[in-house]
């Protein structure tokens, strides 16, 4: 059970330049002291963090999601003056993904503790945001991985990385899912296809949405980040979810109830993407599920 899914203050719209080039392998650089390590200041961290987080598919689709908020080992959590949503591409339902730098970090990484995906679209209610998308813990950095999508089209994006003196950056924006076939079926047809021959895929399997409280930290600012992309297009869900319910007196929390898996969303889905109300919303293409609308 989800008990709260905090709010906080919403980054604005921007764009940067898209990056380029892939980062050297883990453990890069000095750790720094442990004078700096828990109680460094927030413009001497934002300095040691890399500025954004690359995510290359073997379509040469390199997406970038920027530094959001530094998390200390301390427990003090800081927001980074970064306002750009860089809109990036990934190709497929089952993309062949590299999450890496381009930057030198100025400390050793570890890995993605968490990240969580979902689409740009309207939802029936605040509930649905987070039981509508896809949870992952433990994602190796600068290795080939699979995430096994749901859904094409727009989604947020967001992305705790662990560094080696337990200093975790928070990184965020919007991504395109390209569909690779004319279904989410078809293209798992043909991607179970070449596992059968024995082509090598290390998939990631997602996890229930409700492990997501193992990290508080992680769970608030995610849900802050997400409905600000998500109001970034349009949709309000979060602001008029909250201002209607009678027992939430500020934008602090909502409740989120038994969560599904994250899984096989699909189909709860297929009535929310494709309709005049969306398109009226917003101006973009969603993408978007064939298995959606094959009912």
């Amino acid at each position: 059970m989800i008990n709260s899914y905090e709010i906080a203050n919403a980054p604005s719209p921007g764009f940067v330049s898209e990056p380029s080039g892939k980062t050297n392998p883990q453990n890069q650089g000095a750790i720094p002291s442990n004078n700096s390590s828990s109680s460094a200041p927030t413009n001497l961290l934002a300095d040691m963090l890399p500025k954004n987080l690359i995510a290359s598919d073997n379509s040469a689709n390199n997406a970038q999601f920027p530094l959001r908020f530094i998390a200390q080992p301390n427990g003090n959590v800081t927001e980074t003056k970064s306002t750009d949503v860089p809109e990036s591409s990934l190709y497929g339902y089952n993309p062949l993904l590299m999450f890496h730098f381009v930057e030198r970090p100025n400390m050793g990484i570890v890995k993605i503790n968490d990240l969580i995906m979902g689409q740009i679209k309207t939802y029936d209610s605040l509930t649905n945001i987070l039981e509508n998308s896809q949870y992952w813990k433990d994602l190796p950095l600068n290795d080939e991985i699979v995430l096994r999508l749901n859904n094409a089209g727009l989604h947020y994006l967001v992305a705790s990385v662990q560094f080696s003196n337990g200093t975790a950056g928070i990184y965020s924006s919007v991504v395109k899912v390209e569909p690779d076939q004319s279904s989410k079926s078809n293209s798992d047809y043909w991607f179970d296809q070449e596992q059968d021959k024995g082509t090598p895929f290390n998939i990631m399997e997602p996890q229930d949405i409700g492990n997501i409280m193992e990290n508080p930290t992680f769970y608030q600012k995610s849900s802050a980040l997400i409905c600000s992309h998500l109001s970034l297009y349009g949709f309000k869900i979060c602001e008029e979810g909250i201002q209607s319910d009678p027992n939430n007196e500020s934008l602090n929390s909502f409740p989120v109830g038994e969560s599904n898996s994250g899984g096989d969303n699909s189909d709860d889905n297929g009535d929310d993407n494709g309709g005049d109300d969306d398109k009226d919303n917003n101006n973009y293409d969603d993408g978007d599920n064939s298995d959606d609308d094959s009912d």
